[in-house]
């Protein structure tokens, strides 16, 4: 079976997001495997177009970010923080 994302790894990726309903685009450091994220302004859940294995350099940038967890599919589904995980 053929995943929905490209990234099947098990660890958190680097993704990129476009929302096939409103056209909004956006990349987001917290990204896993087979999972979608909110779009913002429609709220329609989302797979990523593209994913990378994170990087140190990009986790650490990417942690002064605030984490938006009503977005984010993982914390919504597992009704914790991912960010915690």
């Amino acid at each position: 079976m053929k995943g929905l994302t490209p990234y099947q790894g098990r660890e958190r990726a680097y993704g990129v997001f476009e929302c096939y309903e409103c056209t909004n685009e956006w990349s987001s450091a917290y990204t896993w495997a087979n999972t979608p994220q909110a779009c913002i302004y429609c709220n329609m859940f989302v797979y990523p177009i593209n994913q990378w294995k994170l990087t140190k350099k990009k986790e650490n940038k990417e942690k002064d970010k605030e984490h938006l967890q009503k977005f984010c599919g993982r914390c919504r589904f597992q009704e914790k923080s991912c960010s915690d995980i």
